[in-house]
């Protein structure tokens, strides 16, 4: 029944590209409990799923797997962007440079 209930999420996030939890519980027709305990939490975990956002406008989207193209941008570019560049991801990572 799990698997059959995550299809179906999936499946409705790939349609609409993102979705909020009160619109998969009314998708689905199961609690807000249910949606999050077993399904949710549970995909998000498994990487299957991304979440953005802060509450109360939380949107979920399915993790894609992008490759890493690899480009020559040439010494001096690649030095510029490593020097003055960085990011810190939403889980705190600090990633300088290129890696951002």
């Amino acid at each position: 029944m799990k698997d059959k209930t995550r299809d179906k999420i999936s499946k409705y996030i790939s349609k609409n590209k993102q979705s909020t939890a009160s619109e998969l519980v009314d998708y689905l027709g199961i609690s807000r409990q249910a949606l999050f305990k077993h399904h949710l939490s549970k995909m998000l975990s498994e990487g299957l799923l991304t979440k953005i956002g802060t509450p109360p406008k939380v949107f979920y989207m399915l993790k894609e797997n992008k490759e890493k193209q690899n480009v020559d941008l040439g010494k001096d570019a690649t030095k510029y962007i490593n020097d003055n560049y960085l990011i810190i991801t939403p889980r705190g990572e600090k990633l300088d440079g290129l890696d951002g």
